[in-house]
Parts: structure tokens; sequence; C-alpha cells
């Protein structure tokens, strides 16, 4: 539940500072709780579940979508 209220408050701070609105997607956390994976304009990003920067993983023309993490968090 925790994880929950930290990625919705994540994602409510970073929509209401926004100009435009901020599509972020598929939400997926880590298998150890650390981090959340998230799709942004097409991309994918991740960030950690305790707050902070997200950082772009992909970036190029295709359209990503629902991340997956494996079971050893990667």
């Amino acid at each position: 539940m925790k994880k929950f209220l930290v990625l919705f408050a994540l994602m409510t701070a970073m929509t209401a500072m926004a100009d435009t609105p901020l599509w972020m997607r598929f939400a997926s956390i880590s298998p150890d709780g650390n981090k959340i994976a998230f799709c942004y304009k097409g991309d994918i990003y991740v960030v950690p579940s305790t707050g902070g920067q997200a950082v772009q993983l992909t970036s190029h023309s295709s359209y990503e979508s629902q991340p997956v993490w494996s079971p050893d968090g990667t």
C-alpha cells in the first residue's frame, strides 16, 4: 500500500507541475520495491520508489509500453 501511495503522489505532483498533460501509464513496481518503471510519451522511465528524478531508459520513434520487471529486478 505504501508503494502505491508513493506512486500516486509522484504522478499527481508531476502532473500538477506540467503545462501539458502528462500521460504516464502502465506503472510497474520492481520485485524488491525499490524502483517504479512507467511509460511516458511512448518511452520507458524508471524512478526510485522513495521519489526523485526519473531516468529515461528508451528514446526512439517507436512506442514502448507496459514495462515488466524480471524476477531478479532487471
